[in-house]
């Protein structure tokens, strides 16, 4: 009897695992919805400007895309997936409690990662000729003492080259990433079409 118990929990443990993780990513794709809606919502208080990684209300300081989404109810237990690995929130950067990251590409291919600067500050929703095409945020590997993807978020190197993309992309629903988009919307892609750089520039 134990050996046939042993046997039906094995065969069932997969299939609770892969409903789990259905679930999960169900529940990913829901919270970048809302947190696509709160950038409108900051876009329609500023100009119908998109923010980037980073925000710099002066010419001294700047705020963290996460910071800036706060004031819209965007807290660590929304910015986190369920299917994230845990991670000890006194080590590293884990305190910040982020596991989504934005495409900061959506400056635009001339900006120059230097502050202050208007194209580094976010984009005019009217000049993204794409909307239903390029990404807002995605999923995002846990953020450790040495992986820290929240300045590099979906970027592109310096270069803009495709050599050195996207350091915190995960694979982690089923090899693939949820996205949202600069329209509001979301979707999943797998890895290996997320990768192109067409998603990420919006001209």
């Amino acid at each position: 009897m134990i050996a046939i118990i042993a046997i039906l929990a094995s065969m069932l443990l997969p299939a609770l695992q892969g409903a789990r993780e259905k679930a999960n990513a169900i529940d990913c794709n829901g919270r970048l919805k809302q947190m696509a809606t709160m950038w409108l919502m900051y876009a329609d208080d500023h100009d119908e400007t998109l923010g980037g990684a980073m925000i710099y209300p002066s010419t001294t300081s700047y705020l963290w895309w996460y910071q800036v989404l706060e004031s819209y109810g965007c807290d660590s237990n929304l910015r986190k997936c369920g299917s994230a690995p845990k991670q000890d929130p006194g080590y590293g950067f884990n305190w910040r409690g982020v596991g989504y990251q934005i495409n900061h590409p959506t400056r635009g291919k001339n900006a120059v990662p230097a502050a202050p600067n208007p194209i580094y500050d976010g984009v005019k929703l009217a000049k993204v000729k794409h909307p239903d095409v390029i990404i807002m945020m995605g999923d995002c590997y846990d953020i450790t003492a040495t992986q820290n993807p929240l300045g590099y978020a979906f970027m592109l190197n310096y270069l803009y080259s495709e050599a050195n993309q996207f350091p915190g992309m995960c694979g982690r629903h089923t090899y693939g990433n949820n996205f949202s988009y600069i329209d509001g919307h979301t979707r999943w892609l797998p890895c290996n079409q997320a990768l192109a750089a067409k998603w990420f520039w919006y001209d």
